[in-house]
Formats: structure tokens, C-alpha cells, sequence
């Protein structure tokens, strides 16, 4: 077995109207039984790895992921409508069950995740992701330049009532993706669609793209291991907010002091800076930022390498 494993595998029919920057994979196979599900086998994975799934339809279903081993199943937050929301289902001494993904604390073999969408036949249209990483990766990359790309910017410190402000980093990434593929939307609406009613929670991810599919937008939660991904994204116009994880110092000129889980919409790379919008400044005009990309790495690859990365249309 060896000591790290990264995997992705993703899910979409060949009928899709929409283009995406990584490789796809073959359709789901789907049963029907008055709910929807479909099962991915799993690699033998290593103590220390986040197995990170998610589920994107234009119809916007209802839907959770549950991870069976042997005879154990445990289960992601339900995701969707708030009546249909529901806590995350615990976990064992080798598995610690996250709202929004799973972290192996010892080596786990012949799993299996099973897709459980609340429709009775499969969606004419979706992306189905999983990713596997290390929760934690030390990674020596230097970045290479990419275009910028001109993404509005948007500042959370506009949002009311002020009290929401500091919540809504991943809405307000999610509506700055948006507004570039030209979608229109109200903000306020959008933020009302990713929050997360079971856990009091606005930064849910998969919530997120749940609420992005509510204006058509397929996304994905990626967990990225190298630069790979802000390249591919930026060369095809693709919208990706990373989530980033720094203590204080960390990250010179960032718009807040520390953080153990934000989220910015990364625009590209330049002379070995990262080219943001961060949400958290407190005004508009001060959202574009340039972080130190080797600090940056270590707030994003470095801890757990995830992101929202949306498709474009066809």
C-alpha cells in the first residue's frame, strides 16, 4: 500500500451542454427504488486521507453520500432543501465523519460510497465527483504564470443583516463565479440556497454547489494536490474559489487575520503571487488581492488542497 494516494474520479453522461477543465469519467449506473442511488468502489485508502464526494444537477436534488465498509455505512450531512437537510452520521475509531466529507484515521480497504438522490429516475444532466488526498500534504511547487481572469469582485461586508457578514465567505465566492459566466441572480437569494439549516452553517460545500445548480451552474468539489488545477481552470475561463486554512502571520496582506477554513476566488498567477478575490475585505475596491504563493500553498495544498470548480457552457 503506498504511504500517500490521490485519486478523482468524475461522473457526467456524454450528453451534457457544459465543458469542464478535468477528465470525465463514464456515466453513473443508477437504480431506482423509489429514491435514486448509484455506488463507486473505492481504492484501499491510507490513514490521514479526506475522501471528499460531491453531486451537481441542473434539477437540483436532494441528496447525500454515505460511505460503506464491511458492514458499517456512515453518512455526509443531507444536502439540498432544508426540509430534507439532516446531520452527519457519526463515525468510528478509523473514520471521522465530516459534514461535508470523510477523513480516514487508519487504512481502510474494499469501501464503497453510495449517491443517494432524491428523484425517481436519473437526471438527464450531472457531475458526480470524488476525490482522495492526504489531509495534510507537504508540497515544494513552484507555480508557473497563467492569464488573469476578470472576475467581479464582491465583499461579504455588503451582505445584511451585518450580524451574516463574516459567515458568507462561500456564498459570496459561489456568487463572484456566477456573475462571471454571466448568470444572473439575486445575492440575497443565494445566500438564502447555501445555507445549511442542520448545522447552522453557511460554508457547507457541497450546500454551495447545491445552490449554484439552483441557477443552473454544474460544479464540483476538487481536491487538488499542485497548481495543475488553477492552470487548467484559468486557461479555459473556469471560476475556482479555494478553500484555505492559515494562522496569524501566515498569509501577509490577507483580509483577515487567520482563518481555519475561507474561501477565495483564485483569478490566476503572476510573478510568483496568486492573483484573489478575497470576500472577507471590508469594501469592495480591496478585494483583489496578490498573496505570496508559496504562503498561499501552504493554506490550500498544504490542508487539504479543496475547492469549488465550476463549468463553463459548451
Amino acid at each position: 500500500m503506498p504511504a500517500d494516494l490521490t485519486w478523482r474520479i468524475a461522473f457526467a453522461p456524454d450528453t451534457r451542454n457544459w465543458r469542464y477543465p478535468l477528465p470525465l469519467s463514464r456515466e453513473l449506473e443508477w437504480h431506482a427504488n423509489g429514491i435514486l442511488t448509484a455506488e463507486v468502489a473505492l481504492p484501499s485508502i491510507p490513514s490521514g486521507h479526506i475522501v471528499v464526494p460531491s453531486f451537481a444537477s441542473p434539477d437540483s436534488p436532494d441528496h447525500r453520500w454515505v460511505l460503506v465498509s464491511g458492514d458499517a455505512s456512515h453518512a455526509t450531512a443531507g444536502f439540498g432543501r432544508p426540509g430534507s437537510q439532516c446531520d452527519h452520521a457519526g463515525g468510528d475509531e478509523g473514520l471521522d465523519v465530516r459534514v461535508d466529507y470523510f477523513e480516514t484515521s487508519r487504512a481502510m480497504s474494499n469501501a464503497r460510497l453510495r449517491l443517494l438522490v432524491d428523484m425517481s429516475e436519473p437526471p438527464r444532466d450531472y457531475l458526480a465527483a470524488i476525490g482522495v488526498r492526504p489531509a495534510q500534504q507537504a508540497t515544494d511547487l513552484t507555480p508557473a504564470d497563467t492569464a488573469i481572469l476578470d472576475i467581479p469582485a464582491r465583499s461579504q461586508a455588503n451582505a445584511a443583516p451585518a450580524e451574516l457578514r463574516p459567515r458568507i465567505c462561500s456564498p459570496t465566492c459561489v456568487s463572484m463565479a456566477m456573475e462571471h459566466l454571466g448568470v444572473d441572480h439575486a445575492f440575497h437569494e443565494l445566500v438564502t440556497a447555501a445555507y445549511h439549516r442542520a448545522t447552522d452553517l453557511y460554508g457547507v460545500w457541497p450546500q454551495n454547489i447545491w445552490a449554484a445548480s439552483r441557477w443552473g451552474v454544474i460544479g464540483a468539489i476538487e481536491t487538488a494536490m499542485d497548481w495543475n488545477v488553477v492552470e487548467r481552470a484559468v486557461d479555459g475561463g473556469h471560476p475556482l474559489a479555494a478553500s484555505i486554512a492559515f494562522g496569524e502571520g501566515d498569509l501577509a496582506g490577507s483580509a483577515i487575520p487567520a482563518s481555519d477554513g475561507h474561501l477565495v476566488i483564485v483569478r490566476g498567477i503572476q510573478n510568483n503571487r496568486v492573483v484573489v478575490n478575497d470576500p472577507a475585505a471590508d469594501d469592495v475596491a480591496r478585494v483583489p488581492r496578490h498573496y505570496d504563493a508559496d504562503e498561499f500553498r501552504k493554506a490550500w495544498l498544504g490542508a487539504r488542497g479543496a475547492c469549488y470548480l465550476f463549468a463553463v457552457p459548451a
